[in-house]
């Protein structure tokens, strides 16, 4: 609602046009919708509510951003009534209000208000945010439309992307432009690719890998002094990584649905990747979780518990408070960038974007983007587990047995 007044605001200020269509980008944004309807319903020629309804939801898309039922905010009725009876919307009934986000269906509970539901209802157009994720949301509120089958609920779908300039990083742009020449900036010239040489694409990864080594040091050894560590017991730190193994990279929030920790369900097997004498693998792994998680929280400790053992904390490393600068760095630094998440509770996920802009390739689960994006030459796919699972035997399941595949892809630099 106070967007919505900075907006008029700024409209008077700069004598700019009104906006045409508003965009609610998941439920929290969904009381811009109010906001409106109150302004018709208030102007000097005012609509109805129902005029004013139909008026807003005319020109509203909205957007839902989560599979998981623990995803989307739900209140108390009396929580939200509180505040429209103190006169947030003076011209509006409250009531009207209330029923807007009330879980009034089928298996709902008529005592909370939804906000995704709100949403859904305040806007004439909405969208998952990627092609199984648009499944998904049209089975989820199936019950907003009693009757429709579950296809033919009007829910459609905008796969998420990122912006490119971004987060390539400006040495594989400074090769593109030093190969391609003036014909890199012409659309569709994806065929100039196969220009740059094998060598030339392995010295850029290699010295990607490098950068990425270093920093990670620079972090752990920071992290660990955080914890208490003395500068003489820190060595170590100095030898952590190899810029000629093969990297692979785990980074995100950490909700149990995302698997953190599915590494680690077989310890000994994961010892023995990181330790192979021939074809060893590296894992740097980012990640924080939100403060009222204790499973994400307690998915952390183990991780953390498995990376301080002597014998693999050269070869596996856990980065805190993941965010940009750090991602700056490693998504362009890991060969193979991993993502294992309980199908289909990934509604999009962007890591796997920004790694591939890079040149990593993706060994994830068919879920999200990755479900329409992988066409079985771009990376590997996980094989994924019944539907039927659920977040709550998140970290039993089995990862393939398909180190194989990168053994045949990727030697160690010195061989290929």
């Amino acid at each position: 609602m106070g967007g919505v007044k900075a907006l008029r605001a700024f409209q008077k200020l700069t004598g700019s046009p009104a906006p045409e269509v508003f965009h609610t980008n998941e439920g929290h944004a969904g009381f811009l919708g109010v906001e409106r309807i109150q302004e018709m319903m208030a102007a000097a020629e005012p609509l109805s509510w129902d005029e004013a309804l139909a008026a807003g939801r005319a020109s509203t898309v909205f957007t839902t951003h989560t599979p998981v039922p623990a995803g989307i905010d739900r209140f108390e009725v009396s929580q939200i009534q509180h505040f429209f009876d103190a006169g947030l919307a003076p011209d509006v009934p409250v009531a009207k209000i209330l029923d807007l986000g009330r879980e009034n269906y089928t298996d709902g509970n008529p005592f909370v208000f939804n906000m995704a539901v709100m949403g859904l209802r305040l806007a004439q157009r909405a969208n998952g945010v990627a092609k199984l994720h648009g499944v998904v949301s049209r089975g989820m509120f199936s019950a907003l439309w009693p009757g429709f089958d579950h296809s033919e609920v009007p829910i459609t779908s905008v796969t998420n992307g990122v912006h490119v300039p971004t987060w390539v990083d400006p040495r594989v742009s400074a090769l593109a432009r030093d190969q391609f020449g003036a014909d890199a900036e012409e659309p569709g010239r994806w065929d100039l690719a196969y220009n740059v040489s094998d060598e030339d694409v392995w010295a850029l990864r290699r010295e990607l890998r490098v950068s990425l080594v270093e920093d990670v040091r620079r972090r752990l050894r920071a992290a660990w002094k955080k914890r208490g560590a003395a500068d003489a017991e820190l060595a170590w730190t100095d030898s952590v990584l190899d810029p000629d193994i093969l990297t692979i990279g785990f980074a995100r929030r950490v909700p149990t649905y995302k698997r953190l920790t599915l590494m680690l369900r077989e310890p000994e097997r994961l010892k023995a990747l990181l330790l192979h004498k021939t074809h060893p693998i590296q894992l740097v792994i980012a990640g924080k979780s939100h403060p009222a998680d204790d499973a994400g929280k307690k998915m952390i400790q183990d991780l953390v518990r498995f990376t301080d053992d002597p014998a693999v904390r050269h070869r596996i490393a856990f980065l805190p408070n993941y965010d940009i600068a750090m991602a700056r760095t490693l998504f362009p630094g890991c060969d193979v960038w991993l993502n294992n998440p309980l199908r289909p509770l990934e509604a999009c996920g962007t890591s796997g974007m920004k790694a591939a802009l890079n040149g990593s390739l993706n060994l994830s689960v068919l879920d999200g983007w990755w479900d329409e994006m992988y066409d079985g030459e771009n990376g590997w796919a996980i094989p994924t587990a019944n539907n039927g699972a659920s977040p709550r035997n998140a970290t039993t399941s089995r990862l393939p047995r398909c180190t194989s595949c990168w053994r045949r892809r990727w030697p160690r630099a010195s061989t290929a």
